[in-house]
């Protein structure tokens, strides 16, 4: 496997900056302190600008903080998208953590997370089934439950220790770990709301006016 195509980041980390940003932080801080190369979503890359869409695919693994909060921003819901598609494309790492929040809720799209989708009205409705799915996907996937602060100190040691010890460490062990293939053009491949992993999207249609 060419260099190239080594994960940059060892974590992206996806989450909602208005009632997970403290969490949030907290857990980046944590990462990087054992070493463990994390992004933040919203973090500033090189090159200026914040992580993008693509920033996704350099990562080996994907940390998805689903909070109250998240399905308000179409920007989360459609990273989850990606990082549902570069699970299903090559194996990336995804590991959900629900923050006070129910993964059932989140499975059936109900409570905050449900009354946070039906405000998306400016969106077409393929796009938001495609939200949906994810939501009920990532939901799917084994992760962890925070709580009160002191759980959530207790689920960061624990994420800690899990990546520390599964992340690829030695340059022989990168080259071996999953990596996305080469962009040779656009996928135009349609995701069903029965598929049970998701497929390669176009990028999302403009709003409706």
């Amino acid at each position: 496997m060419a260099s190239s195509s080594v994960p940059k980041y060892e974590v992206f980390l996806s989450s909602s900056s208005k009632d997970a940003d403290n969490f949030s932080y907290l857990l980046h801080k944590g990462l990087e302190d054992k070493g463990i190369l994390t992004l933040r979503g919203n973090q500033e890359v090189e090159g200026g600008g914040t992580a993008s869409l693509d920033v996704i695919r350099q990562s080996w693994s994907a940390i998805v903080i689903i909070s109250p909060d998240y399905a308000s921003s179409p920007w989360l819901l459609q990273q989850l998208v990606q990082i549902l598609q570069a699970n299903n494309l090559y194996g990336m790492k995804v590991l959900p953590v629900f923050h006070l929040v129910n993964p059932s809720d989140v499975r059936h799209q109900r409570g905050t997370i449900g009354e946070s989708l039906k405000k998306h009205v400016q969106y077409q409705v393929e796009e938001i089934n495609r939200w949906r799915q994810a939501l009920a996907t990532v939901a799917n996937f084994s992760g962890w439950n925070t709580g009160d602060a002191k759980d959530q100190t207790r689920v960061i040691k624990e994420i800690e220790e899990y990546v520390l010890k599964r992340i690829p460490r030695s340059s022989e062990e990168k080259k071996l770990a999953p990596s996305p293939p080469p962009l040779v053009g656009i996928r135009r491949i349609r995701l069903l709301v029965t598929c049970p992993h998701p497929q390669p999207l176009p990028p999302p249609p403009p709003p409706r006016q």
